[in-house]
């Protein structure tokens, strides 16, 4: 065997297939086909109902759509309890720089009860406790009530 024989032979059959595949690739029925279009004449047919079957279909929609985790709950709006006054006729209480009475309403919440050790906030059936502090617990001011920056 000569030895530029395989250095000939792979070039030619290279260029040979070259021109021979689009010939063979129409034929193999393996290859994806477009389906033909159909035209309609009215389109208002195609926003008719059908009428939905009993039987359960074939697949199940949910593995095809892609996986999301679910959304965490809504962050408590942060409410800082900075006082708390308590007299025989009226309760104030001042809770994040605005002075509230007994039915005063702050984000979402209704005061239900002032007390010297805190106040009790209400949104529907949800109670919120707001402790009466120190004032060395309490944050600087313009700082979030977590330390965080």
């Amino acid at each position: 065997m000569h030895p530029y024989l395989p250095f000939t032979i792979v070039p030619a059959a290279v260029v040979i297939a070259w021109f021979i595949a689009p010939h063979l690739s129409a034929s193999d029925p393996g290859r994806y086909q477009v389906p033909r279009v159909q035209q309609v004449e009215d389109p208002s047919a195609l926003m008719q109902t059908r009428v939905r079957s009993d039987k359960k279909p074939d697949i199940r929609v949910q593995a095809f759509l892609p996986h999301t985790r679910p959304k965490p709950p809504a962050a408590e709006p942060l409410l800082i309890l900075q006082s708390v006054v308590v007299g025989k006729h009226v309760s104030l209480a001042t809770i994040s720089g605005r002075n509230l009475q007994k039915g005063d309403r702050i984000n979402g919440y209704v005061v239900r009860r002032i007390t010297a050790n805190g106040v009790d906030l209400a949104r529907g059936k949800r109670v919120r406790h707001l402790p009466m502090r120190a004032l060395h617990e309490l944050p600087p001011p313009g700082q979030p009530a977590d330390g965080s920056s």
